[in-house]
């Protein structure tokens, strides 16, 4: 696709903020909120602001590519922020016929559990839990939508980290963290930095189907932790067989897909 294309944003959070704040450099970026009290903030990231209301038209017209990057607040259920918001969106997107691309970031928990074992996009998902199972269902509700004028790029994220999000803050120079679980399962780690870069990546390649987005590095938890702490001095952390980890689903996910369009910049590094 070519520079200068109006670009929409429905999600304006830790990953939504970072893609405005890049993309506006060559387009013009239309970030979208439901509270007044936000409007300044993201002023700074994109060309302009729109408050949604009760639909998202006011941001869906005049745009060529529409970014969802939704996560749910503290009074959002999953359901509300993933699921209905594909939904509305598939009610509403006919009557904009401008937009040729929709990106959804979504999250490589919809693989659930292999056992430690290599899944790619090929890999049949198999969700855990109810919130997994919505995350599925919203990249099936999205993917519905393409066609030969309409491209549904779906970016399967791990655990993303960045700028205030260092994994280094998880630690405590002066106490011994307690983690739950054992630490044994697969890292799937997503640095902030490369979902920019491939977000404008699919967009300057009209990148349509599904892909992931993860470090090469896929260290146990348990180890890459360790190796934190020591290279930081702080005290190596414990965990906590009796409590389940947060992290479900052991595997480790590969990105070849991704590289095999073209993309060069390396999936490495963990800081």
């Amino acid at each position: 696709m070519s520079a200068d294309l109006n670009i929409g944003i429905l999600g304006c959070g830790y990953v939504g903020k970072a893609a405005a704040q890049s993309l506006q450099h060559q387009h013009c970026v239309t970030a979208s909120t439901r509270r007044l009290n936000r409007i300044e903030e993201l002023s700074t990231y994109a060309t302009k602001v729109v408050l949604l209301e009760k639909s998202f038209d006011s941001l869906l017209e005049e745009q060529d590519i529409l970014i969802v990057s939704v996560a749910p607040s503290q009074n959002d259920s999953y359901e509300q922020c993933y699921l209905e918001t594909a939904r509305a969106i598939t009610q509403s997107i006919a009557d904009y016929p401008r937009i040729k691309q929709i990106i959804y970031t979504s999250s490589t928990s919809v693989y659930g559990e292999h056992q430690g074992a290599w899944v790619d996009e090929d890999t049949e998902p198999k969700p855990s839990n109810k919130k997994t199972c919505i995350l599925l269902e919203t990249e099936n509700t999205l993917l519905s939508l393409a066609s030969e004028t309409l491209s549904i790029c779906i970016l399967r994220l791990g655990e993303i980290f960045g700028p205030g999000r260092e994994l280094i803050n998880r630690f405590n120079s002066h106490e011994r963290k307690i983690f739950p679980g054992s630490g044994e399962n697969f890292t799937n780690l997503t640095p902030l930095r490369d979902i920019v870069q491939v977000i404008n990546y699919a967009i300057n390649n009209s990148l349509g189907g599904i892909y992931n987005l993860c470090l090469d590095e896929h260290p146990p938890r348990k180890l890459l932790y360790e190796q934190i702490c020591k290279r930081n001095n702080f005290p190596v952390p414990l965990w906590d067989t009796q409590k389940q980890t947060i992290h479900v689903g052991n595997k480790r996910v590969l990105c070849d897909k991704i590289k095999l369009t073209g993309y060069s910049l390396p999936f490495q590094g963990l800081e």
